[in-house]
């Protein structure tokens, strides 16, 4: 018998990357990406399972030939925000209704 799928929570580093993402339409350059923190081992890992997409382009500015790399969220990547925001909601309520049970108990 299959077991079904665990629901993955993507860590925090991994989230705040695929927001950025999300909040861009054009995507954002590597350099950028850098600049905020995150590293090309992390948008690699991002690109690897399907959540991010990078696009390679060349371009000519000021006589010079400069490489730019975007990075691009994903259907899958958005979806993956979705999930964890309910996962996250989730694990909120039943926290707070841990709590009150708790306090119903003590009063």
């Amino acid at each position: 018998m299959a077991t079904p799928p665990r629901k993955h929570r993507l860590s925090p580093r991994a989230r705040r990357a695929l927001e950025l993402l999300a909040g861009n339409a054009l995507g954002v350059t590597e350099a950028l990406m850098l600049a905020h923190g995150f590293t090309l081992r992390m948008l690699a890992g991002l690109v690897r399972v399907g959540l991010a997409r990078e696009q390679r382009g060349v371009f000519e500015a000021g006589g010079k030939t400069i490489k730019i790399v975007r990075v691009e969220i994903t259907a899958a990547g958005r979806r993956a925000i979705e999930v964890d925001r309910a996962l996250w909601r989730q694990r909120r309520k039943q926290r707070s209704h841990d709590g009150l049970e708790v306090q119903s108990v003590l009063f």
